[in-house]
C-alpha cells in the first residue's frame, strides 16, 4: 500500500464519525423541517374550521389595572385604567368541551393610545352547571402599542381565565412585569368581556 492510500484510508477512518454526523443533523433538520410543514398546515385547517363552524363573538374591553406595587400614585395618575374597546372573532367549542377562538381587539391602552391585537386563544373549560364555565388557558396573538417597537407587530403569549354564564363571559389576562427597572412596566391584570352571538 502506498503512503497515499495510506493516508487516504487514515482520512477516511477519521472523517467517517463527522461524516455520519452530519449526515444525521442534515437527517434531523429534514425530519424538523418535515414536522413544522406538518403542524403548519394542521393549524391552517383548524383555523379554517373555526372560522366555518364557530360562533361570532363580540368582545368589549374593559378595564386594566396597574398593580400598585409595581408603580408610584404618581404614575398609577398618569395611567389610562379604563381600556374602552371592542372586538370580533370567532369561537369553536371541540368536542371536549374546550374552546378554540380566533379575535381581532382594539382598545385605548394605558396612555390612552389605540391597542391592536390579533390571535388564537386556548382555553380548557369545565362546566360546573348546565350554563356555568370556568376557563383557563393562553392566548397567543400579535400586539401593535405606539410605545413598544414603534408600532411594529410584535408576538405575545399572556395566561387566559373567564367565568361564563350563559353567552356572556367575563375574561382575565395578566401582562407580568417585562422589565426590572424601577417603574419598568408589566404587572397589569386585563378584564375585559365575551358575548357569543351564536351563528
Amino acid at each position: 500500500m502506498t503512503t497515499k492510500s495510506c493516508i487516504s484510508v487514515l482520512l477516511a477512518l477519521l472523517l467517517a464519525p463527522c461524516l455520519v454526523h452530519a449526515e444525521d443533523e442534515d437527517s434531523l433538520t429534514k425530519r424538523a423541517i418535515a414536522k413544522t410543514e406538518v403542524a403548519t398546515e394542521n393549524a391552517i385547517d383548524y383555523a379554517g374550521r373555526i372560522v366555518e363552524e364557530g360562533d361570532n363573538v363580540l368582545y368589549l374591553s374593559g378595564y386594566a389595572h396597574h398593580n400598585r406595587a409595581t408603580y408610584s400614585p404618581e404614575k398609577i395618575a398618569e395611567f389610562n385604567e379604563t381600556a374602552w374597546g371592542a372586538g370580533f372573532g370567532r369561537t369553536l367549542i371541540d368536542g371536549n368541551g374546550n374552546s378554540n377562538a380566533l379575535f381581532g381587539l382594539a382598545f385605548l391602552d394605558s396612555h390612552s393610545d389605540v391597542q391592536l391585537q390579533a390571535g388564537y386563544a386556548r382555553e380548557w373549560r369545565w362546566q360546573f352547571a348546565e350554563r356555568a364555565a370556568v376557563g383557563a388557558g393562553f392566548v397567543a396573538m400579535l400586539v401593535s402599542r405606539s410605545d413598544i417597537f414603534h408600532g411594529f407587530p410584535f408576538p405575545a403569549i399572556l395566561p387566559l381565565a373567564s367565568v361564563e354564564v350563559g353567552p356572556v363571559a367575563l375574561m382575565a389576562s395578566y401582562v407580568p412585569k417585562l422589565s426590572s427597572s424601577d417603574g419598568g412596566n408589566g404587572n397589569v391584570l386585563y378584564l375585559f368581556g365575551r358575548i357569543n352571538l351564536g351563528r
